[in-house]
């Protein structure tokens, strides 16, 4: 009996049972599955009637059930009948019975009997009418027929198969197998669902379906569709072998943990396996039975007789059927014609389901496609959007592309001069010196080479040491020419070698019998000596080394090889090409020729801390740029990728709190506001705003939040989870992590910091919908942010020699800094008020004051002493607190300790105010800056989000021992300036979080909080911190790197609104010599290295404030790193502004004083000296001074510009010191007197009506009358000077005081005599009335008045009809000459529009007027040329008797007279002009025309007749507000400010334009009919408008009789100045509109009215647009030289250049002339240089500057530019 798990069958084999109970079975519990007997065709459930089953499928048939049966049955075996008894049934002896009882015989049914029991004989069919079917199916098969057979059962039987499982309800399958490939019986690979999530192991209910791909199937099929209920398997086994039964086709096998089980319709309808049917041919007693040929014919004979049987009762069967339906014929067809009825009931139920399905798909894609477009027109605007910028993107590229060329070609430059350097180190290294007396020999380094024919002269040791010279020489001429010998070289010395990678050799027999590399190399490997080698392989060595000379000569130089066997003389001429060149060499430092060959300690060339030039140079030619940075789609930064390691996902039911902070209005506008409050010139400097005014202007608009609202609710947030902040600023909901997955489409994980074990939860991007991007300013928590301590910028501290006392005073600063080292340094006076509000703030956080300090530095480095027991206002922020002595003892008070007593020094008996932010626990957080400003301003704590989930700091601190009170929101006093020394690495932080925090320090210089944040002490690479080893970043990713080689900005300085501060130390004892950047290394530790933190963010754009300095420096002084070192791009902000003292300040620590260094003494230092002056400013009744900034850069004089120092890191000597602004220490060192000068006399916005301030005041009026700018306010005199102090100019020269100016007054006063001159000490001594009126580009410049004495007509000549006349002669005056002499009516003069101005003037400035002499500058005559080596105290020398020089204006040889025009290269004192003989009369008309459009038309009609001279004199087309204008100003005709519309216009020009329509014949009629053409257009005759003063004035005009009543038009605006735009452009229609279009769209952006005039010349257009302006308005201003700036740089990326301009634009104008790498320029400036040397005539004019003069120490103050 079976016991256990076992049991035996009902045949008696034993087998096991399962042990896993039918409940229990899970889906776990499954670890494979197999299928059996694939089958791709459908089975058939029985034979078709009347077919036989064919022989070779015998075998098969016997395990049918019905044939088991039979083979079971005990019975001997029947004979057959014998021959004899076989007789031959007649052919009408067959029957249907017959035939049906054969058919039954076959089918095995009984034989019947005849009445007495004894079988009936059966009939036989005919031989002759039955055909025995053949059941050899493939007996007589042919090959072929047996191949389709056999690929036909493959295609039935085998195919790919795989399974899947899923789960109900669910789409997505739980498992997908592999796929098995051509089988019938797959078994699949063992699969564990046990790590899947609960919900799927226990599942005992899935779906199984198996795919099939075959020969006949090209795609994948579904083949089976099993519904799986694991407790209803069958069981089979332990094993799948001890399955004792048959398995039908498909059948599936599982096997689990306890065995294998299938399904059970895999066994139904099957009785038991074949194996246990005894076999066939054997008794069950076991006696073999004989067999024979005759029992196989007698089984064949009893087939046959069972397929006669089965025959006959077919025939039957037949008949029987026939007869039934011929009696129920009716009632069959009734029932067709019911079915018929139901067929076409269902075809139309069918129909009908057909046409729903089609209107539903037809539906579904209409709304498909509604929403395809509106996702494409979502696309198309923000395509657009992505075009403008990159227009404007591109614009502004523009820009910066000169200078690029500009720094392409200084580098190309610098290369050259470089490589000659290095060619002349090696001429004089290896020095080629020729043989006397010998023709074509030389040696090197006195080694006789001779040539290859004659080496055998010379000895073979000396041949092989100069070849090995030869050899060392191209070597390193290969690597600094860059040129890569072809055949390489192995410099030795002697026995130097030379290799040929490019012949084809056939190696030896021995040789390639060895077969290695090696020999193959050898082989290849030529001597270049003699000694122990084959004479053939040296001579081959040498033709190749002379080869590689040749190749250097042609493929570098370009320089052909007559004679290559010339070794000697072909290279030293290589080394004399490689010399040749223009240019000074780069100095030659030490290391010569090895240092060329250094290779830095990091790997690749570097300079590193070597001396050598070279070595820079070529490093950074190997350096090539770009430092590498959706729709919708935000990305995290890599922060510091090292420090964090990614876990599993986040589950998708845990909580988080999602905040989703809302874009803010206006933050594009933050400079704009910056500026209004903080610029010198702006008339709002000092007018902060309220608190109550910035939450106003940067709200989030209403659309925004509900935007965001209704994409939560779209995807199903309930309206009740959903909060909002107080200030509407963030959305915020508690949700899964699974529904902020699905919301934001991204996916969540755990990171753990490797360093703290810290666990934070983030995701790498995420997105959301286009319409919302712009409404969204960030989502968190979202991607990863690194937590950073702050870094303290405090440098360890070095104990000061003792007895302390000894150092007071200035004697030892260089020692130790005290306050009276800062005081005589930066020229600051002790304090001396004490204002309410005007503490001074310091923040501090991982470092705590230690108040028992205080009082002995105190006692003894303060003057005057401050009184023992002061103390800070302690103001705590989230469990701020004091020091201690044990945490004071853990050098934790340094930092706190030099900030405090640093200020304290400098502000008392002001005090002082200590931010304690954090507690001890949670402080050292990338967040704290954030806690610090949440304390300052309530709305901050939820502004976009508020603080950060997983970033900033948690209050109630959960932490042992952490502050537990709740997070402080407002409530922090807020002082006028804050001092902060510590800071962060930008890289480590995303862009959205700095630019977040970045617009809070911009609202507090809004409300005129002046921040201060020191640099930082690691140079270019910030502070080592959180664990790396290195803070410089990935090149390629921008993350902070251990191996990063790019340099390192830090946080927050880099954000615009914060004045960042550097640090330096004194040169030498004696503080006259002034400071450099600080330079503290540590010899012990690198890391420890101390160097003034500066570059260029990689986050914020430059500032408009900081815009020039910053690309002056990139320009002039910059380190050729290149991009993927810093970000030189000239579009990034630049970092320190100034700089402070930051070594060696003196400090007591544990009652121990200490020279103590870092930019955070230097920070203190600017915030204690700002401190003082918000004192005087309070004390005159002013307000706080605010942001600094752009008082600072607008006012560089007011700092002691450092020039020496650099600040290394990254591997790079960093950024070096430079005049001007420099990344190393900014603008500067602080001086006191100048900057309380600027910020109490100069700045007069917030000043008491009492107090006297300084004006803005136009100093000099342009060549057209425009106001040219503004001077600096440090170069004006105050208002009120006494009218007793004699000689006090205007404007001073730049850097020159009163008393040197009149000490130079008094030597021009002994030159010219008193009376000749005259100090300009007011604005009307400045007015003109006409072109070519003195316009000095740089201030203080002396004028020569050449009217005063040079005033003379000196000849009118009428038959020659020209004139002679000096500088003073106006164009009124030579027609007042003519008149009065009779002579008017026989020469004309041709006047401009204003007639007020010099002849000369005019000429030289290439002035135009309007007769066909329009052309003044091609009508002068000018002979006169100064000698530059004449005595300057004899008179001129005239030629005589030349009379002709004033007319013929070429004279002979090269044509000099053009370098006088528009030039500063000499003076004019007399010129020719050429005159026009009376042409007996003349006619003026005027045609109007109405319509703009009309424009292209009319030019296109002007040019033909021009340049065919119909139209003689020059004609203009004047737009209408011109030349009303002239009549009367803007208020005449409209009240309002904003531009006319088409409309008002029209009504203007009906006022202007009346008179009688035109009658008669007037003047040619081709002109008239030409443009009568256009509709509209209207032709009038001066005598038609008597009355319109504008046709009058240009009718003169035309008759050579100047006026100024064109002048009239300034008037359109009170107080009205002009600047004046005027393109060049071909005569043609295209240009006219294309111009018109830009200047009036441009005209009316900047709030102008558009008043213009083309003038169309001999063959070219000069437009001209009047740009009139409110000269006492400030944002009139600002707004007139905005335009004019834009139309520049408009014009010139059309190809449209100016001919001449105002003093404004000058250098940019001359800049837009760019060929050939501003060739022009260049040639200009080589002149000015050869002909002024000394730079003293007219600098700057037209962009023309001497070399004594850098055109950026002179900008253009224009008011709010």
């Amino acid at each position: 009996m079976a016991t256990g798990a076992e049991q035996r069958n009902g045949l008696g084999i034993r087998r096991e049972k399962p042990w896993l109970l039918p409940y229990n079975r899970k889906l776990r519990n499954v670890i494979s599955i197999s299928l059996r007997n694939l089958s791709l065709s459908p089975s058939l459930s029985s034979r078709p009637r009347g077919k036989t089953i064919d022989d070779d499928a015998l075998p098969t048939t016997l395990v049918s059930p019905a044939k088991l049966v039979a083979l079971r049955e005990k019975k001997s075996l029947g004979h057959s009948r014998s021959s004899t008894d076989l007789r031959r049934v007649p052919e009408h002896a067959i029957s249907v019975e017959s035939e049906s009882e054969a058919d039954a015989h076959t089918n095995c049914s009984p034989r019947k009997n005849d009445a007495n029991g004894s079988p009936k004989t059966p009939s036989r069919p005919s031989l002759a009418k039955m055909r025995r079917r053949s059941t050899l199916e493939w007996a007589n098969a042919s090959p072929q027929k047996r191949q389709e057979k056999l690929e036909n059962v493959v295609a039935d039987k085998m195919g790919d198969v795989f399974f899947s499982l899923h789960a109900h309800s669910v789409e997505e399958p739980i498992y997908v197998s592999e796929v098995v490939a051509t089988t019938m019986n797959p078994t699949f690979r063992s699969f564990d669902l046990s790590l899947a999530n609960p919900g799927t192991t226990r599942l005992d209910r899935f779906n199984l379906r198996f795919w099939v791909k075959s020969s006949k199937w090209q795609s994948w099929r579904q083949l089976v569709d099993f519904s799986i209920q694991l407790s209803e398997l069958q069981y089979l086994g332990k094993h799948a072998e001890e399955a004792q039964r048959p398995l039908p086709s498909n059948a599936v096998l599982f096997y689990l943990l306890d065995g294998v089980y299938t399904l059970q319709i895999s066994l139904s309808d099957y009785a038991p396996a074949a194996a246990l049917v005894p076999p066939i041919g054997r008794s069950n007693s076991g006696r073999t039975m004989g067999t024979s040929s005759f029992d196989a014919l007698l089984k064949l004979g009893k087939l046959d007789d069972s397929i006669q049987d089965a025959l006959e009762t077919r025939n039957k069967l037949a008949k029987d059927l026939g007869n039934l339906i011929d009696a129920n014929r009716e009632a069959l067809s009734e029932r067709d014609q019911v079915t018929e009825a139901r067929d076409r009931l269902k075809t139309i139920e069918y129909a009908k389901k057909t046409v729903a399905k089609q209107m539903e798909k037809a539906q579904r894609q209409k709304s498909e496609k509604a929403s395809t477009l509106a996702n494409r027109r979502e696309l198309m605007t923000a395509d657009l959007d992505v075009r403008t910028k990159r227009r404007l993107e591109m614009r502004q590229s523009t820009d910066t592309l000169p200078g690029e060329h500009t720094q392409q070609e200084q580098l190309r430059k610098n290369i050259e001069n470089q490589r000659r350097r290095i060619c002349e180190d090696l001429q004089v290294v290896y020095a080629i010196k020729p043989i006397p007396g010998k023709t074509l020999a030389f040696k090197i380094r006195d080694l006789q080479l001779p040539n290859s024919d004659d080496l055998d002269n010379e000895s073979s040791d000396n041949v092989a040491a100069a070849l090995g010279h030869v050899s060392a020489v191209l070597q390193l001429l290969s690597f600094y020419l860059a040129q890569p010998l072809l055949y390489p070289l192995t410099p030795r010395g002697s026995t130097s070698t030379v290799y040929d990678p490019i012949s084809l050799l056939k190696p030896s027999t021995t040789s390639t019998a060895r077969g290695t590399d090696k020999s193959q190399a050898l082989l290849r490997t030529y001597p270049l000596f003699t000694r122990g080698s084959p004479r053939f392989r040296f001579d081959y060595a040498l033709f190749l080394l002379n080869k590689n000379i040749q190749v250097l000569l042609e493929t570098t130089f370009h320089v052909r090889v007559l004679d290559i066997r010339h070794t000697l003389p072909n290279l030293k001429y290589l080394l004399y090409v490689a010399t040749a060149g223009e240019g000074e060499l780069p100095a030659r430092k030490s290391g010569g020729v090895k240092g060329l060959l250094r290779v830095s300690a990091r790997g690749g060339l570097g300079r590193g801390r070597s001396d050598d030039s070279t070595s820079s140079a070529l490093s950074g030619l190997l350096w090539h740029g770009g430092s590498k940075e959706g729709d919708g789609q935000i990305k995290g930064g890599k922060g510091a990728v090292e420090s964090l390691k990614r876990l599993k996902g986040g589950l998708a039911h845990e909580k988080i709190p999602l905040r989703i902070g809302l874009k803010q209005q206006n933050l594009e506008n933050a400079d704009v506001f910056i500026q209004d409050v903080s610029d010198p010139f702006s008339p709002n400097f000092g007018k902060h705003w309220s608190a109550a005014k910035v939450a106003e202007v940067f709200a989030p608009k209403q659309e925004s939040r509900d935007g965001v609202v209704a994409w939560l609710t779209e995807h199903g947030i309930d309206m009740k989870r959903i909060g909002h902040s107080v200030g509407k600023n963030w959305v915020e909901l508690n949700a899964t992590i699974g529904e902020a997955e699905s919301l934001l489409k991204t996916k969540y994980h755990y990171y753990k910091h490797q360093n703290t074990d810290a666990y934070r939860l983030s995701c790498d991007s995420y997105g959301v919908p286009g319409h919302l991007k712009e409404h969204i300013d960030m989502i968190m928590p979202t991607v990863q942010l690194d937590g950073l301590e702050p870094i303290k910028n405090a440098r360890p501290a070095v104990q000061a020699p003792s007895p302390i006392t000894s150092l007071t005073g200035t004697k030892n600063c260089s020692t130790l800094i005290t306050i009276e080292c800062l005081r005589a340094l930066y020229g600051f006076p002790a304090g001396s008020k004490n204002h309410t509000g005007n503490k001074m703030g310091i923040a501090e956080w991982a470092d705590y004051l230690y108040y028992p300090d205080l009082d002995p530095y105190f006692a003894n480095w303060t003057s005057p002493q401050i009184p023992k027991g002061i103390r800070p206002e302690f103001i705590s922020i989230d469990g701020g607190k004091p020091s201690n002595l044990t945490v004071a003892q853990a050098e934790e008070v340094v930092e706190s300790a030099l900030d405090f007593q640093t200020a304290y020094s400098i502000i008392w008996p002001q005090q002082t105010r200590l931010y304690q932010n954090g507690d001890s626990v949670n402080v050292d957080s990338v967040g704290t800056f954030n806690i610090f400003l949440d304390a300052l301003d309530a709305s901050y704590c939820t502004y976009q989000g508020g603080d950060q989930p997983y970033i900033d700091p948690a209050y109630p601190d959960p932490n042992e021992g952490g502050y537990t009170g709740p997070l402080q929101c407002g409530g922090s006093p807020r002082s006028n300036v804050i001092s902060i020394s510590y800071g962060q690495i930008e890289a480590a932080l995303p862009r959205f979080y700095q630019q977040r925090q970045c617009n809070e320090w911009m609202k507090l210089a809004l409300q005129g909080t002046t921040v201060v944040v020191s640099s930082g002490d690691s140079g270019v690479a910030n502070r080592y911190n959180a664990g790396y080893n290195n803070s410089c970043v990935n090149s390629e990713y921008g993350y902070v790197d251990t191996y990063g080689k790019r340099f390192s900005p830090s946080f927050p300085v880099n954000c615009p609104y914060v004045t960042a501060v550097g640090a330096t130390f004194l040169n030498s004892n004696n503080l006259s010599d002034g400071e450099s950047a600080v330079s503290d290394p540590d010899p012990a530790n690198v890391l420890d290295d101390y160097y003034s933190g500066g570059g260029f963010s990689d986050v914020f754009e430059v500032p408009s404030y900081q815009k020039k300095a910053t690309q002056h420096y990139l320009k002039y002084y910059a380190p050729n790193f290149g991009s993927k070192v810093y970000n030189n791009s000239g579009h990034a902000r630049g970092f320190p502004d100034l700089s402070a003292i930051g070594l060696k300040v003196a400090t007591v620590y544990l009652n121990k004083t200490y020279g103590v260094g870092g930019t955070s003494a230097s920070a203190p230092i600017i915030g204690g000296i700002v401190t003082l002056l918000n004192e005087e400013r309070l004390t005159v009744g002013k307000g706080p001074i605010g942001f600094l900034n752009p008082v600072l850069y607008s006012h560089p004089w007011a700092l002691n510009d450092i020039v020496n120092g650099s600040n290394p890191g990254c591997g790079t000597n960093g950024f070096s010191a430079s005049p001007g602004w420099d990344p190393v220490t900014g603008l500067g060192t602080p001086k006191y007197e100048e900057l309380k000068k600027i910020f109490l006399i100069h700045l007069i916005s917030a000043g008491k009506k009492d107090i006297q301030v300084m004006k803005q005041v136009d100093i000099f009026a342009g060549e057209d009358g425009e106001t040219a700018g503004t001077v600096p306010a440090a170069f004006k005199a105050p208002e009120g000077t006494p009218a007793s102090d004699p000689g006090r100019p205007l404007t001073l020269p730049p850097r020159t005081s009163l008393e040197k100016f009149k000490d130079f007054m008094l030597g021009v006063n002994d030159v010219v005599g008193s009376e000749n001159a005259t100090v300009i000490s007011s604005d009307a001594e400045l007015q003109h009335e006409g072109y070519g009126g003195s316009a000095p580009r740089v201030p203080g410049s002396v004028g020569i008045d050449m009217g005063r004495n040079k005033g003379k007509i000196l000849e009118i000549n009428v038959d020659g009809a020209y004139a002679i006349v000096e500088p003073g002669v106006t164009f009124i005056d030579l027609h007042n000459h003519l008149v009065e002499n009779n002579l008017r009516e026989k020469p004309w003069i041709d006047v401009p529009d204003l007639g007020g101005g010099s002849v000369i003037g005019n000429t030289i400035e290439r002035g135009l007027g309007y007769t066909p002499y329009g052309d003044h500058w091609m009508t002068h005559g000018m002979g006169g040329i100064p000698n530059p080596d004449a005595d300057p105290n004899a008179p001129p020398h005239e030629q005589k008797p030349n009379d002709t020089w004033g007319l013929f204006n070429y004279g002979f040889g090269p044509y000099n007279d053009g370098i006088f025009s528009q030039a500063s290269l000499g003076i004019v004192v007399k010129m020719g002009l050429w005159l026009m003989a009376s042409p007996g009369g003349n006619s003026s008309y005027l045609i109007t025309i109405p319509k703009d459009k009309d424009l292209h038309q009319a030019l296109e009609i002007i040019r033909p007749l021009r340049v065919g001279m119909v139209l003689q004199n020059v004609p203009t087309m004047r737009h209408i507000l011109l030349d009303a204008a002239v009549h009367a100003d803007r208020t005449h005709y409209t009240k309002s400010d904003k531009s006319l519309n088409d409309e008002e216009m029209d009504a203007i020009a009906a006022k202007l334009v009346y008179g009688p329509p035109p009658a008669g014949e007037v003047l040619l009629s081709v002109i008239k009919q030409s443009f009568l053409q256009i509709p509209g257009a209207k032709y009038f005759e001066p005598k038609d408008m008597p009355d319109n003063i504008v046709p009058q004035t240009r009718h003169n005009t035309l008759q050579s009789i100047p006026s100024t009543t064109e002048l009239r038009w300034v008037n359109w605006l009170p107080n009205g100045a002009h600047l004046f735009f005027s393109p060049i452009a071909k005569v043609s229609g295209d240009d006219s509109v294309a111009q018109y279009e830009v200047t009036r769209r441009r005209c009316e952006e900047a709030g102008f009215h558009f008043i213009g005039t083309f003038v169309v010349r001999m063959r070219e257009m000069h437009h001209i647009v009047c740009i009139v302006f409110n000269r006492k308005d400030p944002d009139s201003r600002r707004r007139a030289h905005w335009l004019i700036k834009t139309l520049i740089d408009n014009a010139a990326k059309r190809g449209w250049g100016e001919n001449r301009t105002h003093l404004s634009v000058m250098d940019q104008i001359a800049d837009t002339y760019s060929f050939n790498y501003h060739a022009q320029m260049k040639l200009n400036d080589k002149t000015k240089a050869a002909i002024d040397p000394k730079g003293i005539m007219a600098v700057g004019k037209n962009g023309v500057w001497a070399k004594q003069y850098k055109r950026e120490d002179f900008p253009v103050p224009m008011n709010g530019v």
